[in-house]
């Protein structure tokens, strides 16, 4: 397997761990698209395609990653 095809897999996986975490936190706080928009700064538009698998980015994963990361901390009081 090529390096490309095998980072696009690590990727691939690591969208579907970030998706199921977004998903977890959206259940817990009741955010929408719209909200997490103000929140991080992406297009709503763009985290919708991200997390239905259209659309795969390095900017959308890292700004959806530091928000989830940031509500983690929230919820143990750091």
């Amino acid at each position: 397997m090529s390096n490309k095809s095998s980072e696009r897999k690590r990727n691939k996986e690591k969208n579907k761990l970030l998706i199921a975490e977004v998903k977890k936190q959206q259940a817990i706080y009741g955010w929408t698209y719209e909200e997490m928009e103000k929140k991080i700064g992406v297009p709503k538009s763009t985290i919708s395609a991200f997390m239905c698998g259209a659309r795969d980015g390095n900017e959308v994963r890292q700004a959806l990653t530091a928000f989830t990361e940031a509500l983690n901390k929230e919820d143990s009081g750091q």
